[in-house]
């Protein structure tokens, strides 16, 4: 458990992680490691800690030779609002205070080899949002560039489809945000 304020607290339920190392040589030379990984995280907000945000994720895993990997990913999301909110934060018609929502996503991410020169991490997902809808692509781009330091890139994609007066947004998120580690 987690308590993030004298008003919240976070708890990490139901963990479960199993996983597969492939027995037959074919399949080993092309797979390190599979398994499934099911987390469930649920938060309670103070007054009377009353579930404000509920998460369902199941995770099927693939770890190659070479660090890379692969992961798609299914869950549930709960939220419970309790102010108004803006959920494309344009400045336009919010979602009323007092309001649930329970959405579905599916999400598919790849990590490259973090042990080469560049790498980069890709991660394209789908579902509701909210009352809507969302497609998303985000990740990073690293260049390590001895012994300098590494260089890093974030970007994100978000396409936001709400119904009226809401409607449609498109928006790039944090795409000049960069790191540099020397």
């Amino acid at each position: 458990m987690w308590v993030l304020s004298p008003c919240q607290a976070v708890f990490d339920v139901q963990h479960h992680q199993n996983e597969h190392f492939p027995r037959k040589e074919s399949w080993a030379k092309k797979v390190n490691v599979t398994g499934f990984n099911l987390q469930n995280t649920l938060t309670y907000n103070a007054p009377g800690y009353q579930l404000t945000d509920r998460s369902h994720q199941l995770t099927y895993y693939m770890e190659f030779p070479g660090n890379s990997s692969l992961e798609i990913n299914g869950g549930q999301e709960y939220t419970h609002l309790y102010f108004p909110f803006d959920p494309t934060n344009s400045g336009g018609e919010v979602l009323p205070a007092g309001t649930d929502y329970t959405y579905h996503t599916a999400s598919v991410s790849y990590t490259s080899d973090f042990r080469k020169p560049f790498s980069y991490e890709v991660n394209v997902g789908t579902g509701q949002y909210f009352n809507g809808n969302i497609f998303r692509i985000n990740g990073e781009l690293v260049y390590r560039w001895q012994p300098y330091g590494v260089f890093a890139m974030t970007y994100a994609y978000n396409d936001i489809h709400l119904p009226t007066p809401v409607q449609q947004r498109q928006f790039l998120a944090d795409w000049a945000t960069g790191r540099v580690v020397v």
